[in-house]
């Protein structure tokens, strides 16, 4: 049975999460917003650069990675939009590796990251409404169908319908109620802080 290992991304990941990230774009632009074009102009220096300023304690903008046997396999990132709304982004998992829940462990543990270190009570994020295993994930996950966007523009230039979904969670500064997080799991993250690394096999989060 593999296990992934999902982990905030450090700045020595550069070259795999760049090198994911191009991947991403190249195979599947219809699910992101950004082109192959523009973001291969990024250079591992700048991703270097990126990498070492969202490693501050309180960044606008992260990254969590997912681990196989020593490898980035799978990337999510967290975008801070306001007093504790964060937005989903930049979601992806090689192809070579699906199908084992990594997709899940990785929205999973950035859910529960964001609403535990940074009181998240609203995360939000916007899908091709394609993108149907995505949306399932979404939805194990916690998060609704808010509403419907026309003609947005994705990385290949075409337009394509989107769901704009969202997460909602009420807490205090020790009480979290929701579903999907709880009390002892907050715990296990706050006392990890950024070095948290959790385990997933392929029968802990739901089919």
């Amino acid at each position: 049975m593999n296990h992934s290992i999902i982990i905030r991304a450090e700045e020595s990941d550069y070259r795999e999460i760049r090198a994911l990230w191009l991947q991403a774009l190249a195979q599947e632009p219809q699910a992101f917003k950004k082109s192959y074009l523009d973001e291969l102009l990024i250079s591992e220096n700048q991703w270097k650069h990126i990498l070492h300023i969202q490693s501050c304690e309180t960044p606008h903008d992260f990254f969590m990675v997912a681990k196989l046997e020593g490898s980035i396999v799978g990337m999510i990132g967290a975008e801070f939009i306001s007093t504790k709304v964060w937005k989903l982004h930049s979601v992806y998992v090689d192809q070579c590796v699906r199908g084992q829940g990594i997709g899940r462990a990785l929205v999973g543990e950035m859910v529960q990251y964001l609403e535990c270190m940074f009181h998240a009570s609203r995360i939000e994020l916007v899908v091709n409404t394609q993108q149907i295993s995505a949306i399932r994930v979404y939805r194990v996950c916690g998060f609704v169908i808010e509403k419907i966007i026309q003609n947005q523009t994705s990385g290949d230039g075409k337009l394509y319908t989107k769901f704009h979904m969202s997460r909602t969670s009420f807490r205090d500064q020790e009480t979290l109620i929701s579903e999907h997080v709880n009390s002892s799991e907050c715990e296990r993250v706050r006392s990890h802080g950024d070095q948290s690394m959790v385990f997933f096999d392929n029968n802990i989060l739901p089919q």
